[in-house]
């Protein structure tokens, strides 16, 4: 028995054959679509963990561990039970019992990433007078350290561990000696032997100390010598100038300290070693909250006098480090979200032309169809499971695909994928039913005037939509950390659906023009293709927000990205105060023009700082440090240094203070500087790195002699580099020049900067917004065409009939595409131009620059040039394609099913 493929489901069926080419397309983009939200939860989980484990392993260990001292240190066993005969408890329990006691009370998530405590009390240095056999290499220094368990951190290799030290009854001087190891780099560098006895002081009291072993770490690279160096490398300063100094720091016995409890001889440190593989993507807020709550509990210790408590307060850098990773991932991924927001919409307007493509094309039978006895909700249930079978197949396969790509456990990974695959189904519902025209359809461009009542509402509500969507953004300003920004993600896409309204509301206009300019001329193809360009546009709203989207986010990814790299570049250098600063030294005039001569160096000045004086008026004065520098040099360095500073005002020499002095001597103050009559002539930042702290007052160098001082000598040096020159050739001429100075590079801050992974992933992302949203223009311009091709090849078939040519035929199509993505293309470079200063005021970069301030939005022409080039040129060939396929249009074949 043969099927009915007559009644109404069988119709129902055979509906979908005649376009299972465009099915299988619109399976495809979900495919890559679904691809795409599968990959992105996974890539930007993946980039938190990065860049958190960069920025918590980057820290130093004295940075990240949990720290702090006690001073004087608190000798004495803890609570409780007394400690065993000769256990270190009895002189370090105080201090233990509180350690263990502060990490018991620490949150769970901070608990968990706090190694054992480690305690270390220590002497200060003091001169030590070394036995007339060794070879001293110059002044000698002893310092005594203990720590409980010291012995699990070296190796003995020679000499025996040091007894205890007793306090004699009499004379110290005379007392035995105290036995103290040291570690071999210490006794190969000041040739410390042992049996070698120095005499020395602590607290006052003359002893004497025996190094009575030498010693190795067993681990040299561990956190705990990152704490104590001085321990296992003698500390030397040496200013060529004077002998150098030598400090020998060694272990004494624990138990040592028991003879000194009551002297305050001894000042401790402790740290808590941090896990920093521990901390991940899920617990990092609760480290971050547990140390700020460690911080602003301090931690208890029993004081000498029974009854009473001291609080010591904890130091690390490792709850500003985590906040400051947890804040470029929140602005990367408000970013992010600004930017996949447009072509989200566009995704879905590409959706939504390939549904109508494919509706479009199979109009007469769906009219047959319903003509039949289909009711409009079987037409659409049955475009619906169309769109599940196409959609849902291909989310999956893109899941499980992103699944292998990027393995991980992100849920969104799994749901974004599957919603991206109910969207063809979703507008397959929406867009499948019979057309209102019947079997004979309509032609739209009969009736353009007489649909644009709702239209005329909805594109009003649009306006209305993203003028209070800006305007909300804007009056409320940047939110720090705040991540995912609902408001700040959909107002791009609101600005640009409300410009690409206003596209098509004035390009009729420009085309009313054409097509009068067209009139009055012998040729047909301006005058029909004008007159269907306005009667019945082939590009309609998905297409033109198509274009606006992909060149604004283009032309976003620009500006954000130059905008970051300026910023961060600025902040570099106003870090260091120039390109390369050089400190610690002496420059002289030889060094200086040896600086200038160097590859690269655009200018150089040398800045001097002279003695305090003092600055003010009758008795109210302020003591401040003079900067003395040529004025023209340093501006032509900085650009923000006054350069009229070489010649006195009124009789007064002009100066220029840090901000930190305007309260008290407010610009254009008469006052004295030492005995020089000044006037306040302009101020910069405190931390303009031009003095040591944040009191200074910069002179030009022509009144140096009337400081008081005998001659100019730079101490300092500030160098500007021309564009794009490297920093490497002029701090090797530095070096050469002046071994000893301490060179500071922006560069490298620079470098540091962008080396995070956030940062780099931010810039990948720019790039492929701008990418992505040019491709999607392409398929959106593309899939218009294809949309509107039964209107254009019957319209195009009749015209052939009456002696259009095939040429001809072929400008009627460039004709309905290229005004609207010419007019598209200039408004979206105009949004694009203007979103980034939107970003800017309403988005925290500075995790990303590395300073607070707010940017200056800054455009890079060159790269924004070739950046549109591209998106146009994706644009011409998505044209160019669309006239290949119009090119292969059967006249016949169309003028058929016309008249059918």
């Amino acid at each position: 028995m043969s099927r009915d493929r007559t009644g109404t489901v069988g119709l129902l069926v055979r509906t979908i054959a005649p376009e299972r080419t465009l099915t299988a397309l619109i399976a495809l983009l979900t495919l890559i679509v679904a691809l795409c939200c599968g990959l992105i939860p996974r890539a930007f989980s993946g980039l938190q963990a990065s860049d958190l484990h960069y920025s918590v392993t980057g820290l130093a260990d004295t940075r990240r561990d949990v720290s702090g001292a006690v001073v004087p240190f608190l000798i004495g066993p803890g609570p409780g039970t007394p400690p065993a005969a000769g256990s270190a408890e009895a002189a370090f329990g105080r201090v233990d019992s509180a350690l263990e006691g502060a990490r018991e009370q620490a949150s769970a998530p901070l608990r968990a990433v706090l190694g054992d405590p480690h305690v270390v009390a220590r002497t200060e240095r003091k001169s030590a007078q070394p036995p007339a056999s060794v070879d001293a290499k110059g002044d000698y220094f002893v310092a005594l350290a203990a720590d409980p368990r010291y012995e699990q951190q070296i190796t003995l290799t020679s000499g025996a561990q040091p007894h205890q030290w007793k306090a004699p009854e009499g004379s110290t001087a005379t007392a035995p000696p105290i036995d103290m190891v040291i570690s071999a780099q210490t006794a190969t560098r000041m040739n410390l032997a042992v049996g070698d006895v120095l005499a020395t002081t602590v607290s006052d009291l003359a002893v004497r100390v025996r190094v009575s072993g030498i010693f190795t770490p067993v681990a040299p690279h561990s956190d705990y010598w990152q704490h104590t160096p001085s321990i296992v490398e003698p500390e030397l300063e040496d200013d060529h100038n004077h002998p150098p100094q030598y400090t020998a720091t060694g272990y004494v016995n624990p138990l040592t300290l028991l003879a000194f409890q009551d002297l305050g001889a001894f000042n401790g440190t402790f740290w808590f070693p941090i896990a920093a593989s521990a901390i991940t993507n899920s617990n990092a807020h609760g480290v971050e909250a547990g140390i700020r709550g460690l911080e602003a509990r301090q931690i208890a210790m029993p004081a000498a006098t029974p009854g009473q408590t001291v609080r010591v307060p904890v130091n690390t850098d490792l709850g500003t480090t985590i906040a400051q990773s947890v804040g470029r991932i929140a602005a990367t991924l408000a970013v992010i979200a600004v930017l996949v927001s447009g072509p989200a919409g566009v995704v879905v307007a590409v959706f939504a032309l390939g549904v109508r493509a494919v509706v479009s094309r199979r109009a007469p039978v769906l009219a047959l169809v319903s003509a039949r006895g289909a009711s409009r909700a079987q037409l659409r249930a049955a475009a619906a499971l169309e769109g599940l079978a196409a959609g849902l197949p291909a989310a999956a396969l893109g899941a499980l695909v992103a699944a292998l790509i990027l393995p991980g456990a992100d849920a969104w990974a799994w749901v974004a994928p599957l919603l991206a695959g109910l969207v063809p189904a979703v507008l397959f519902a929406a867009l499948g039913a019979a057309p209102d025209g019947g079997l004979r359809g309509t032609r739209r461009d009969l009736s353009a005037r007489t649909r644009g009542g709702v239209r005329w509402i909805v594109e009003a509500c649009v306006v209305g939509a993203a003028a209070v969507a800006t305007y909300l953004l804007v009056r409320r300003g940047p939110v720090a950390g705040s991540g995912f920004d609902a408001l700040l993600s959909l107002t791009p896409l609101l600005l640009a659906l409300a410009v690409s309204v206003v596209v098509l509301r004035v390009l009729p206009l420009a085309l009313r023009g054409a097509l009068a300019v067209a009139r009055r001329s012998r040729g047909a193809v301006g005058f029909i293709g004008a007159a269907r360009a306005m009667r019945d546009p082939a590009l309609g709203v998905a297409a033109a927000l198509a274009v606006v989207v992909g060149v604004s986010v283009a032309v976003l990814s620009s500006g954000v990205l130059a905008t970051i790299q300026s910023g961060a570049h600025a902040q570099a250098v106003a870090s260091v105060g120039a390109d390369v600063r050089a400190d610690g030294a002496l420059f002289d005039a030889k060094a200086v023009a040896a600086v200038r001569a160097a590859p690269g160096v655009a200018h150089v000045a040398g800045v001097m700082s002279a003695h305090n004086v003092e600055l003010g008026l009758n008795g109210r004065t302020t003591t401040v440090q003079p900067i003395i520098a040529d004025a023209r040099e340093l501006r032509a360095v900085r650009g923000d240094v006054p350069a009229a500073l070489a010649a006195k005002r009124a009789g007064r020499v002009p100066v220029v203070v840090s901000a930190d002095l305007l309260d008290a001597h407010p610009l254009g103050a008469k006052q004295k500087l030492g005995g020089i009559p000044v006037v306040i002539a302009g101020s910069l930042p405190s931390d303009a790195q031009l003095g040591a702290d944040s009191r200074w007052v910069l002179v030009d160098r022509s009144f140096t002699k009337q400081l008081g001082e005998p001659a100019f000598e730079a101490t300092q040096l500030m160098v500007a580099l021309r564009p794009g020159a490297s920093s490497v050739p002029v701090t090797r001429v530095i070096a050469r020049a002046v071994p000893y100075a301490a060179v500071t590079d922006a560069a490298a801050g620079l470098a540091q900067i962008n080396a995070a992974p956030s940062t780099a992933g931010l810039r990948v992302t720019l790039i492929i917004a701008a990418i992505t949203s040019a491709v999607l223009a392409a398929v959106a311009v593309f899939a218009g065409s294809v949309a509107a091709a039964a209107s254009r090849n019957s319209a195009i078939a009749m015209l052939r009939t009456m002696g259009l040519t095939g040429t001809q035929s072929l400008g009627l199509v460039v004709w309905e595409i290229v005004p609207i993505v010419i007019a598209a293309a200039a408004v979206g470079l105009g949004l694009g131009l203007v979103l980034p200063h939107l970003l800017v005021a309403t988005t925290d970069f500075a995790p990303f620059t590395g300073g607070a301030t707010r940017l200056a939005v800054t455009t890079d022409w060159p790269r924004l040039a070739a950046l549109l080039a591209g998106v146009l040129a994706v644009a011409a060939a998505a044209t160019l394609v669309a006239v290949l396929v119009a090119r292969r249009t059967d006249p016949t074949g169309a003028v058929k099913m016309g008249a059918e």
